[in-house]
């Protein structure tokens, strides 16, 4: 006879916090089971990871020696920060829209929906609902150039990839913090929704970018030269994401 052999569960790492302070910024260094020591600034938080049994003032030492390069992080992310647009989604409020700027107009209350004339796009409230007419207008806008990226993405793909003589499975779309598009090896292609509110050679050197992954799943410089080739004015576009990605928000 045959018992079953019991697994167990190894115990979770604990980690120790420690709270400190310096002239010009307060941060934290947290002791754990990890083998090395780094320092990252991220979303206006100062954390240094150490292993546990680190020497506390030489960590200390160690992040004064750092003063300089850390006040310069939190500043550029202080910019960052200050430069992400605060939609209210109220009357006249503008909305980018690709190559167009386009003004949001909120109707009275009824059938909701969503339709756009020229350059305005009138938003209307549903009557039945009882949620807050801001935060449906911001619903309807939401899904509208969900709607909209869906037809926009999927056409220039598909045609791109004809272009290239190489077969695309599907389309998809999601909202991802770190990245603006994939390509499986399967031939999926997935991209952020909201690309729609950069300019639209950013959204064409998006598509490139990802159909170019059709034919190198990797960023080689066979694939930058097909890029480029596809898409002559990618180098910009690609800097632009880059600097301003953080502010396509909705």
């Amino acid at each position: 006879m045959f018992t079953r052999r019991r697994h167990r569960r190894p115990a979770a790492s604990s980690t120790t916090v420690h709270q400190r302070q310096t002239p010009h910024f307060d941060y934290e260094i947290h002791l754990s089971s990890r083998r090395t020591t780094n320092l990252r600034v991220r979303d206006n938080k100062v954390v240094v990871a150490a292993p546990a049994g680190s020497c506390l003032p030489s960590l200390e030492q160690w992040v004064k020696g750092k003063s300089r390069w850390v006040t310069a992080q939190l500043q550029r992310q202080a910019e960052r920060v200050s430069s992400i647009p605060q939609r209210d989604y109220c009357e006249g409020e503008q909305l980018p829209f690709m190559d167009s700027t386009l003004t949001l107009r909120v109707a009275a209350p009824g059938k909701s929906g969503v339709q756009r004339c020229g350059d305005q796009l009138w938003v209307t409230p549903s009557s039945r609902s009882q949620r807050p007419t801001v935060s449906q207008v911001q619903q309807l806008l939401r899904d509208w150039y969900r709607q909209q990226a869906q037809e926009i993405l999927e056409q220039k793909t598909r045609l791109l990839a004809q272009q290239l003589q190489r077969p695309v499975t599907a389309v998809q779309l999601r909202q991802t913090r770190s990245k603006w598009g994939h390509c499986t090896s399967r031939g999926v292609i997935q991209y952020n929704w909201l690309i729609l509110l950069a300019p639209g050679a950013v959204v064409d050197y998006l598509v490139a970018h990802e159909c170019c992954h059709l034919i190198h799943l990797n960023h080689s410089a066979a694939f930058w030269q097909l890029v480029r080739r596809c898409c002559p004015g990618a180098d910009i576009s690609r800097q632009w994401l880059k600097d301003n990605g953080h502010t396509l928000v909705l």
